[in-house]
């Protein structure tokens, strides 16, 4: 598999996307035409890639923030734009945001408003980012009442994925991005679904080529997605395939004791069942996903979990408007539509997720 370079098209900018392995070597010449750059670099990053981020860009001194979902809220946004203050950022700042989807998220909210908003650069380290996260341009922290209800659209300029950075990750972490990468396959490219269900042991093992064959396939379902549709008025809502009821379970649990991507598993077995319920999915194909998806072991939903929590989280959730509720619900392996659903269909999405999951538990 050949590294990817890809242009993705904003309404109001271009994003060049850099996907290969090596890449984080080249940092420093990709950036070199931003005339102000500052860094903002994941606590764990730092540790073990610091040298090569300080080699790749001499003299910065970084932001090091922790990647934490439970202080993804506004006190980091404030800590990031008091560090940008005191370093003197201006209007022509570029920020390098280096980690997982976490600083991706708060980092790039940040360089949102920073100033009224700064160029943005993106550095994903984790299979979640790189596949799904770092791509698109949304940006956004977290509220008490739910994920990600503070955030804009702010394009990077570049998203720069090694893909050999991710032979650091822990298991669990590259696990959690399979499960975007295998969202990516059943919404929009149904031989990248075939490739989670073939290549797990690969996976595990981070073979490079099969991991940036899986990046770069899910960074061309986003980007086609993206360009599409920017602002997520219609089609863009198709990558939120699992995330209606996996942002509950995350909220139930106070974003602790399971991973985003192990949430939207189960809220992917959730969505199925509800199109299997209108008919739109049928139950074998259903079935199949389930097995691709549990073929990577996720954690079990803790049966302590409070099941009326986690749909009042699903209700609150931003994709829906004061007139309708939507999920995206797939058809078939590659194809999936954003359809209106009742109370009714996520309680039962709700109820046949946390089944499955008793079920795999037991």
């Amino acid at each position: 598999m050949k590294a990817l370079t890809r242009t993705v098209r904003h309404g109001t900018s271009d994003c060049v996307v850099h996907v290969g392995i090596g890449v984080l070597n080249r940092l420093g010449d990709l950036t070199e035409g931003y005339p102000s750059r500052f860094v903002v670099v994941a606590k764990k990053v730092m540790d073990l890639f610091g040298d090569a981020v300080s080699k790749a860009l001499p003299g910065i001194d970084p932001i090091v923030i922790a990647d934490d979902e439970r202080e993804k809220g506004l006190a980091a946004i404030d800590m990031i734009v008091s560090a940008l203050l005191e370093r003197g950022a201006r209007r022509d700042a570029t920020v390098i945001v280096i980690g997982g989807g976490v600083t991706g998220d708060t980092a790039g909210f940040a360089a949102a408003i920073y100033l009224r908003g700064v160029r943005l650069v993106h550095v994903p380290t984790t299979l979640l980012a790189q596949c799904d996260s770092s791509i698109g341009g949304k940006v956004a922290v977290n509220h008490r009442l739910g994920k990600n209800l503070i955030g804009a659209f702010h394009p990077p300029a570049q998203v720069i994925s090694d893909v050999a950075m991710l032979q650091t990750l822990p298991r669990r972490e590259v696990l959690s991005g399979m499960y975007e990468a295998l969202k990516s396959g059943v919404i929009g490219d149904a031989r990248l679904f075939e490739l989670t269900e073939s290549e797990v042991g690969a996976v595990l093992e981070r073979d490079p080529e099969t991991l940036l064959e899986l990046v770069t396939r899910s960074v061309e379902v986003k980007a086609r997605v993206v360009e599409a549709d920017e602002r997520e008025v219609d089609v863009r809502r198709l990558l939120n395939y699992g995330h209606t009821l996996g942002h509950g379970i995350e909220a139930a649990l106070d974003y602790a004791g399971m991973s985003h991507g192990e949430a939207v598993c189960w809220g992917m077995i959730g969505a199925d069942a509800v199109a299997v319920r209108r008919g739109l999915l049928d139950s074998s194909v259903s079935e199949r996903i389930e097995r691709a998806l549990l073929s990577y072991r996720p954690e079990a939903i803790p049966a302590s979990v409070d099941r009326a929590a986690i749909i009042g989280a699903a209700m609150r959730d931003k994709k829906f408007t004061s007139s309708a509720m939507v999920m995206a619900l797939p058809r078939e392996i590659g194809r999936c539509d954003v359809v209106e659903v009742t109370a009714s269909d996520l309680e039962h999405g709700a109820e046949a997720m946390l089944e499955a999951s008793a079920v795999y538990a037991a």
